[in-house]
């Protein structure tokens, strides 16, 4: 389980609202478009900014082949992870949609998945590129 909240509005009764249902010291993961007050018992453990992106087409083709991740590549989507930072992704996460790979002769370029499909949209997730490969068109 992935521990996103949400509040209505940053405001003490909204924050005792999201805290009613909280176990003591877990964690709540708040998307804020600026930063704001915390209330009292409630401290910050990391911010850094987030970019939202749609996509507005598909290329046609490419020379890097993606494949679906299963099980057996938990290991190295959990070394990639420690090395991208991508942000949330435990061990059960790739159970939430499809992940996708590249992992030429199984050494993890980059990989990522479906968190939440709807019928119009997919939000994909934990996109991992390794440091080796990026800005370069091909991950090989």
């Amino acid at each position: 389980m992935a521990p996103f909240s949400a509040i209505a509005e940053p405001s003490a009764p909204a924050y005792a609202d999201l805290a009613a249902d909280l176990l003591p010291q877990t964690e709540a993961r708040l998307f804020r478009p600026s930063e704001e007050a915390l209330p009292h018992r409630w401290g910050q453990l990391d911010a850094f900014p987030m970019l939202q992106m749609v996509a507005t087409s598909v290329p046609s083709s490419s020379d890097t082949i993606a494949t679906t991740l299963s099980a057996a590549d938990l290991p190295a989507m959990m070394d990639l992870v420690a090395i991208a930072k991508p942000g949330p992704f435990g061990p059960r996460t790739p159970e939430l949609g499809r992940y996708l790979g590249v992992h030429p002769g199984r050494a993890p370029r980059g990989d990522g998945g479906e968190r939440l499909r709807l019928p119009e949209h997919v939000q994909l997730s934990a996109i991992c590129v390794h440091p080796d490969a990026r800005g370069r068109a091909h991950m090989g």
